[in-house]
């Protein structure tokens, strides 16, 4: 679209973008998690939306955006918005948004880590939308089971843990988020072998996301962060794998003395035994 602009005696042409244009720019600062950028031209294009579609798309991206700011009020209020956008259950965008409303509140459960009240309320909600994902189509999203296996895990609920992180790596084989949690369980476990193990390939599966991706300098930090937790909770089961095995060989060798001398002890009872039965039928024949 072409209007036309007077400056003194001149008249020169301004490009009016589109909607269409507008909404493909506010995505590319959404995969470059620009997200201030996002949010601060989202509603004005709202207004001009008459696709059902495109609205309910524009949403979704907007609670994302909100997610990640920690504005997990304002990212509740528009998901709910999103809900109303009249599209079909079950569609693309239907899932994008109740898959956006679960991580919403796993987010917002972790956001209240040592308030055991409200971080359950946040759970409790994340569990219903989670079990309505999986009910209307979103059965492949990975990063759901893996909320799910840190809810279970942070419960103590280790089997449902370890069925959840199994499950997302069964849909996503490089997912360093499920091997992380598996490592994560197996450690409170103290199957420290197992977490070594898992930690391994949480290490090795991040490291190629890193390396194989452009992203942000935020996700740089946090990659980076991540990878060198892991690395020091791999140290500390190590530490614990080698006390333990010390410990183990300390109590074999308790275990074989107590059995030496135990059959040392029995020897010398049947010895002593027969010696008195044999004095016994010496004097019996005499």
């Amino acid at each position: 679209m072409i209007q036309n602009t007077s400056i003194g005696d001149q008249t020169t042409p301004k490009t009016v973008k589109s909607v269409k244009e507008i909404v493909s720019e506010m995505k590319k600062c959404f995969d470059l998690d620009r997200y201030e950028e996002y949010l601060s031209s989202v509603d004005d294009v709202l207004t001009q939306v008459t696709s059902d579609e495109t609205r309910a798309s524009l949403l979704w991206r907007k609670v994302r955006c909100l997610r990640e700011l920690h504005k997990f009020e304002k990212a509740e209020e528009t998901a709910l918005q999103a809900l109303t956008v009249p599209v079909r259950i079950g569609s693309t965008n239907h899932r994008k948004i109740t898959s956006q409303l679960a991580y919403l509140y796993a987010d917002w459960a972790s956001f209240h880590a040592g308030n055991p009240d409200e971080e359950k309320k946040y759970e409790d909600r994340f569990l219903e939308w989670v079990d309505y994902c999986f009910k209307n189509g979103n059965e492949r999203k990975y990063f759901l089971y893996n909320h799910m296996g840190d809810i279970m895990c942070r419960r103590g609920n280790y089997e449902e843990a370890l069925k959840a992180y199994n499950q997302a790596i069964r849909i996503d084989k490089k997912d360093y988020w499920a091997y992380r949690g598996l490592a994560n369980v197996n450690f409170k476990m103290q199957n420290f072998g197992e977490s070594i193990k898992y930690y391994d390939l949480a290490i090795k599966a991040l490291e190629e996301e890193y390396n194989s991706k452009l992203i942000s300098d935020v996700i740089q930090l946090r990659f980076q962060a991540d990878i060198g937790k892991m690395k020091e909770s791999r140290k500390t089961a190590l530490d614990l794998l080698s006390a333990t095995n010390k410990e183990n060989q300390v109590l074999l060798v308790c275990i074989e003395e107590v059995q030496t001398t135990k059959t040392a002890e029995e020897e010398e009872k049947v010895t002593t035994s027969y010696q008195k039965e044999t004095v016994h039928s010496f004097f019996r024949i005499f």
